[in-house]
């Protein structure tokens, strides 16, 4: 018998980094799955790692991140963004000879599910800035999503009539106190028919007001 190998669950979020040891660079590839979008932050020069595995996890690269400008080595920026397509991107501080794209501190970036935010964060270089990275939840399934809007519905009713009912209660005057014991019928009766308990027959309610109106006379 021959077993399919195991299906690989979705993470939503693929964040990877690549580490190069003789120069202590750390790069890496920000992915959707659900969206199949990406983005690589700080590449190294050769970009071809960054372009199989986008290829083998099905993800478009669609911007090249660099985080601040940098002196101590060669980055792939140019060769990636040739390669795919995307747009480089840069602090809104930084100037560059090429053309880039500024994002302004605390602008944000969509790839779907994952979202990036920018923050500039000057003191390595002044154009340095730092990119928060998180998941959104998924939507609720519709059935769901019904069932607690219902739910939530029945509750407000029910605070509603609670309110009415403590109203009437806090009433001194005659007139009030008359329409307190009215308000209490009509408030067990309302709380009973949401509850389920009974259905309420036409004409019932004028004649436990009546009766109620009697005993407190």
């Amino acid at each position: 018998m021959v077993m399919s190998p195991p299906r690989r669950k979705k993470q939503t979020m693929i964040f990877e980094q690549y580490y190069l040891d003789c120069l202590s660079h750390a790069s890496y590839l920000i992915g959707d799955e659900t969206s199949g979008r990406a983005v690589v932050v700080d590449p190294q020069r050769d970009v071809s790692t960054y372009l199989a595995d986008a290829k083998e996890r099905g993800f478009r690269i669609e911007l090249v991140i660099e985080t601040h400008f940098h002196a101590d080595f060669l980055s792939g920026h140019l060769e990636l963004a040739k390669a795919t397509g995307a747009r480089i991107v840069y602090s809104s501080v930084a100037e560059t000879e090429f053309e880039s794209m500024g994002v302004a501190d605390g602008g944000r970036y969509s790839l779907g599910d994952v979202t990036l935010e920018f923050r500039h964060t000057p003191g390595h270089t002044p154009e340095s800035m730092s990119i928060v990275v998180w998941k959104v939840l998924r939507r609720l399934p519709k059935p769901l999503l019904l069932v607690l809007l219902l739910l939530l519905e029945q509750f407000l009713q029910l605070f509603q009539l609670l309110v009415f009912g403590i109203r009437f209660q806090a009433g001194r005057h005659p007139f009030e106190r008359r329409w307190n014991v009215v308000g209490k019928v009509e408030l067990r009766a309302a709380v009973e028919k949401i509850s389920g308990r009974r259905k309420l027959r036409p004409g019932s309610l004028p004649r436990q007001q009546e009766q109620a109106k009697a005993d407190e006379e």
